[in-house]
């Protein structure tokens, strides 16, 4: 019987939620492109809040395609996954909390034409603001353990999984 380490649990986690949001992500496209023309309408947001969701739509699906490449890479330990996820933790640091500024900025800018769309106006606003710092946890800790230096090493040893 072999005596091999196994791979550092944070790594497993990692993966697997990287290919879970990825999947989450392209499934919110999904969702985005049918229910933004509607709520758009319903919440008085204009034709720079549509260009802007054409605009980040696909970039979110790229991002959501990297991050289940980076979770399978991460699952079999190749060390470009590695710094790659780093390098996407970084990335989404600044990119998450710049998206949900212009997507607050818009819709503050909206003209709700009923009641309904001025409380949706509001949550929206509430939930993009929340939803950004809650979304700053993940690539922390991303960043964190995986400069750690025993899982810089894993990744060198070629661990089984």
């Amino acid at each position: 019987m072999e005596n091999t380490p196994s791979r550092p649990g944070c790594v497993s986690a990692f993966g697997i939620l990287n290919i879970i949001f990825g999947g989450l992500g392209i499934l919110s496209l999904f969702y985005g492109l049918i229910s933004i023309p509607t709520s758009a309408r319903m919440l008085g947001l204009g034709k720079e809040y549509m260009t802007f969701c054409l605009f980040s739509l696909p970039i979110g699906t790229a991002i959501s395609i990297l991050l289940i490449v980076l979770g399978i890479g991460l699952l079999r330990l190749k060390a470009w996954a590695r710094k790659w996820s780093v390098i996407y933790a970084i990335f989404a640091l600044f990119y998450g909390p710049l998206m949900t500024l212009v997507t607050i900025v818009l819709m503050l800018r909206g003209k709700p034409t009923t009641p309904e769309g001025t409380i949706g106006l509001i949550v929206g606003v509430g939930a993009s603001a929340f939803g950004s710092l809650l979304g700053l946890i993940y690539p922390i800790f991303m960043i964190v353990y995986l400069r750690k230096p025993n899982i810089a090493v894993a990744f060198k040893q070629r661990i089984t999984p």
